[in-house]
């Protein structure tokens, strides 16, 4: 019988399945994501380019999955976060001058480090299969930037997709173009306005359903293929939490920002339900494994990060962690955290190996989920778990304890 770490590595080694990457929007805490990948590397002993297969992402997302298609290190995108944060996050002069009303960054750096990163790579010039998002707003709907190797009945392997001839500077350009904080680009907007900042989901369904044309069939669902693996990263969660009787006093503009991050977080979550309960567990289509970091001011997140991480809280309110938190103090925490996660991934096997994430399925420091052995882990760490005793769970009870005076 195979040991744990063996077990583990089989999940990732498998020559004959096909594996998944899809990696959140998170801006600048992409950081955290490539840490651990970086742990995720070491316990396999491979490169990503080396394990998966397809690399799906949207907005920051975007750039890792389109760096590792195209060829480089983990190490080398951790040095790009680290020494290219402020050329991304540079102001714009209207931003100082109308505050919140501007956009808030310059575009023409951007451009240029993708330009710098990418050339005139197009997506159909990768070695790797690719999936970026975006949304186009004169459609009103997301597009999924693809392209796929296929095989024909006979001949060479060919790449398939409806936009692979686009450069994969300005796909990823696209995808990362978040409103407010950069302009749009031609028509497109970052993929993580709507329901795919988290592209778990429809990377799987691209892949088998879309991976091929009428002439050709997808490696994915091919007598060769033993199954699909998705390996889904978080770029650390940030609820929207409010005290004991705050919603009461919420202005027009606190629900504005309140319904847009709530919608976003639903939209992850319900992306991750559909995937692991609904093509993993109940139709067997692919094996789904999703890794997630909190980083919310509340009891769970903070004991997780400073007993099982073994990180100092900052003196600062995990909820300044900002997709544009580039400043040393911030920075530096998630560089530090991402680390000390990649770690704790890394000693655990991911899950992989039948050793749990955190201390129970419901337990203090976060949930997680998981189907038999070799199937499906869903680890959300630092989350809440289910209400505590007494906790008002009907209309009634709250107005007894006079939630709503």
């Amino acid at each position: 019988m195979d040991s744990p770490c063996q077990d583990g590595l089989s999940i990732l080694c498998a020559p004959n399945r096909r594996r998944i990457l899809a990696l959140d929007g998170g801006g600048v805490r992409g950081i955290i994501t490539l840490h651990a990948l970086a742990g995720l590397e070491a316990f396999c002993g491979r490169a990503c380019s080396e394990i998966f297969d397809c690399f799906a992402g949207t907005s920051t997302g975007a750039i890792i999955a389109a760096g590792l298609a195209f060829g480089y290190t983990v190490c080398h995108l951790i040095q790009l976060y680290r020494e290219q944060r402020d050329q991304v996050f540079s102001r714009t002069l209207w931003s100082y001058v109308f505050g919140p009303l501007a956009t808030r960054y310059r575009k023409a750096p951007v451009r240029e480090l993708l330009q710098g990163c990418f050339g005139d790579c197009t997506l159909e010039q990768l070695g790797r299969d690719i999936v970026l998002t975006a949304t186009d707003t004169t459609r009103g709907e997301a597009i999924f930037f693809t392209s796929f190797w296929a095989f024909p009945r006979s001949g060479p392997a060919v790449r398939v997709g409806r936009y692979q001839g686009l450069r994969l500077s300005d796909v990823v350009e696209a995808s990362m173009s978040a409103p407010t904080y950069f302009a749009p680009t031609g028509r497109f907007i970052d993929g993580g306005v709507g329901v795919y900042n988290n592209p778990a989901y429809i990377a799987a369904v691209e892949a088998l359903r879309y991976s091929s044309d009428p002439g050709s069939s997808s490696r994915y669902v091919s007598p060769n293929c033993d199954g699909v693996d998705v390996f889904s990263f978080g770029a650390g969660a940030q609820p929207n939490l409010m005290k004991s009787g705050q919603a009461a006093g919420t202005g027009v503009l606190g629900w504005a920002k309140y319904v847009i991050g709530e919608g976003m977080a639903e939209a992850g979550r319900q992306q991750n339900y559909v995937a692991f309960h609904e093509l993993d567990q109940a139709q067997a289509a692919i094996r789904f494994y999703r890794y997630q970091l909190y980083l919310a001011d509340s009891d769970p997140a903070r004991r997780f990060i400073q007993d099982k991480l073994r990180v100092r809280l900052p003196d600062f309110p995990l909820s300044r962690l900002k997709l544009d938190a580039i400043d040393e103090e911030r920075f530096n925490f998630m560089d530090d955290l991402g680390h000390a996660w990649g770690k704790y991934l890394h000693d655990r096997g991911f899950g992989l190996t039948g050793q749990p994430l955190v201390t129970t399925p419901y337990g203090w420091d976060g949930w997680e989920r998981r189907l038999a052995r070799g199937r499906g882990v869903w680890c959300e760490a630092g989350a809440l778990g289910p209400a505590p005793a007494g906790y008002p769970t009907t209309l009634d009870q709250e107005l007894r304890t006079g939630e709503f005076s």
